[in-house]
């Protein structure tokens, strides 16, 4: 079965992504991610940050959920896209 990743993409003050740099950007997230879960992406005065990252853990393993916000950071920046985590949620 695919890993599914609910994304939610925010915009304060600046543009949204065109649907092509959307798929992109979605595409390097879904590689870095590493298994189902949900990231929230946020754009603040033309400054896109990961807000959250998560990635849900398969039953009968310790975790529930494992914190992916650098790892997602990394793929993007790895593309030459400028993205932090975001400082409310570090």
């Amino acid at each position: 079965m695919p890993n599914y990743i609910d994304f939610s993409w925010k915009v304060e003050g600046g543009q949204p992504l065109t649907a092509t740099q959307l798929q992109k950007w979605e595409s390097i997230i879904h590689d870095a991610m590493g298994g189902s879960g949900w990231v929230v992406m946020r754009q603040v005065k033309g400054v896109w940050y990961v807000d959250e990252a998560w990635v849900t853990v398969a039953p009968g393993q310790d975790e529930k959920r494992s914190d992916r916000r650098t790892a997602v950071r990394d793929a993007l920046r790895r593309q030459g896209i400028t993205v932090e985590i975001s400082p409310l949620q570090k």
